[in-house]
């Protein structure tokens, strides 16, 4: 995510500041990075924010600094305006529009699990979402792991929601795990994004080789509410706007492992750009 720390992705300057308790990746970046890096294999919070702290040496942060930390903290806060004011009323939805459920839910529990898997959806919900918890598919871009890590969420964290937001293609990895869920009393909520195809696969083959060309990314339009009720679960069918909030509070008020099934919008993943 970094480059490898390659001069053509950080500043000569920079110091790298690497957590990992594996001694002999360690020792091959100390090689690597040579005085670029600060590395640690120090596995507390504590200890590592001791370490944080001293690398300042007790100096003030400079005042150009502290502008540069507060203009990258605004990049990475900006979403589009148009987000904000979205009122979709009928059709498939918008991702935007399922982020806005989702955030509300958020709001009223702020200490809730969030899991975001990969995929378009995924990337739409990173865009649109975040949580002091959440846990995300990370750089390798595997997927499907959701619905397991929000099980681990909620084992952890049984008081609150654990949400699980995911695509149609990613669901049909470990759909199996409500069974897991449900034998094991841990109700998650799980997000189905269903636009009833690959769509990261569809929006790649569309750019490359133009929109009439795509070829085998289609998907049935499953229905994962019933397979999840089949099971013994909570399931939501939702395909208007409107449907949305009353679905996410039966999922949630249901007690038992749930699935909201959402006639989603198949769009590529958002790139956001500050003006």
């Amino acid at each position: 995510m970094l480059g490898f720390g390659e001069a053509s992705a950080l500043a000569p300057e920079c110091k790298i500041f690497q957590i990992d308790t594996d001694e002999a990746i360690m020792t091959v970046d100390r090689e690597r990075l040579a005085d670029r890096s600060i590395v640690s294999g120090f596995a507390c919070p504590e200890q590592m924010l001791a370490v944080l702290t001293s690398a300042h040496d007790g100096h003030e942060i400079p005042a150009a600094r502290r502008e540069w930390c507060k203009s990258v903290l605004s990049a990475v806060a900006y979403r589009p305006p148009e987000w904000a004011t979205m009122n979709q009323t009928s059709g498939r939805l918008h991702p935007v529009t399922v982020a806005a459920g989702i955030s509300s839910v958020l709001s009223a529990h702020p200490k809730a699990s969030l899991i975001i898997d990969g995929g378009e959806f995924g990337q739409w919900s990173q865009a649109c979402l975040d949580t002091e918890r959440s846990v995300i598919n990370g750089p390798s871009g595997a997927i499907g792991g959701g619905i397991p890590y929000a099980i681990a969420a909620k084992a952890a964290n049984p008081d609150q929601p654990a949400i699980v937001m995911m695509g149609d293609g990613t669901a049909g990895f470990y759909l199996a795990e409500f069974e897991t869920a449900l034998r094991n009393d841990l109700p998650i909520v799980a997000i189905i994004g269903n636009d009833a195809k690959w769509n990261a696969e569809h929006q790649i083959q569309a750019r490359d080789y133009g929109p009439n060309r795509t070829h085998s990314c289609e998907l049935s339009e499953t229905r994962f509410d019933l397979v999840i009720t089949a099971l013994g679960g909570h399931g939501e069918y939702v395909t208007n706007p409107s449907e949305l909030a009353p679905a996410l509070e039966r999922a949630l008020a249901s007690g038992k492992a749930a699935c909201i099934n959402i006639e989603l919008e198949g769009l590529a993943a958002p790139a956001v750009k500050r003006a």
